[in-house]
């Protein structure tokens, strides 16, 4: 349902543009670096995890260097973590953490003099679909552990690359989480969520755009 109403409106926003000015319609995809930040308990330690990255794109032209971008994900995050043993040099491999989230980026794409590379911020609210900790196998839902709700910054670079009218897009992002993510559910005692913490990491992504309207 969330997906269907965010790509609704998606659509709706980027097509009720000023009607001659040049908008764009796109696919995205690639993959995810993320890690976990916060009041980690004694003896753990945090790692990035790798995870999808899949969804669309409506932008439309502000000025003729600076674009609005609209960009409704799914997006996977979540973090390794290593338990310190006493008596050895090296932790054990301890549970590992993944959330699945539907995220819609707002960004402004500041296009160069070239027209082939950017640069691009602004703000992600994220609502979390589910989420999961996995240790040796088992899995054990962990959903009312984190804040269903999430706001990151975003800031990134990318390259254009026409291939006729449309364009494909090459982009590396880095978000980081603005709110604490820690939920109720946080403060069981085999959860391995600190009490307090924050997503951050690189989405590394490749896109297809098809110019409408403007000239």
């Amino acid at each position: 349902m969330r997906w269907n109403l965010v790509l609704a409106a998606t659509i709706l926003l980027v097509a009720s543009h000023a009607p001659g000015s040049e908008w764009h319609l796109g696919l995205q995809g690639g993959a995810s670096s993320s890690g976990l930040s916060g009041d980690t308990p004694s003896g753990v330690s945090m790692g990035k995890q790798s995870g999808l990255v899949a969804g669309l794109i409506g932008e439309f032209c502000l000025s003729e260097d600076v674009w609005l971008s609209i960009q409704p994900m799914y997006l996977q995050r979540g973090a390794t973590t290593t338990i310190e043993v006493s008596g050895q040099t090296e932790g054990v491999e301890g549970p590992s953490v993944s959330m699945n989230y539907v995220a819609v980026p707002i960004l402004a794409r500041i296009v160069s003099d070239n027209k082939w590379t950017y640069v691009m911020g602004g703000l992600s609210p994220a609502f979390l679909l589910d989420a999961k900790q996995d240790e040796d196998g088992v899995t054990k839902d962990i959903t009312s552990g984190i804040n269903g709700f999430d706001l990151s910054a975003n800031i990134g670079f990318g390259l254009m690359v026409p291939i006729g009218r449309p364009s494909l897009s090459f982009e590396i992002r880095y978000e980081q989480s603005i709110l604490n993510l820690a939920g109720s559910g946080s403060e069981d005692d085999d959860n391995v969520l600190p009490l307090r913490f924050r997503s951050s990491g690189f989405l590394f992504m490749a896109g297809l755009l098809l110019p409408l309207g403007g000239k």
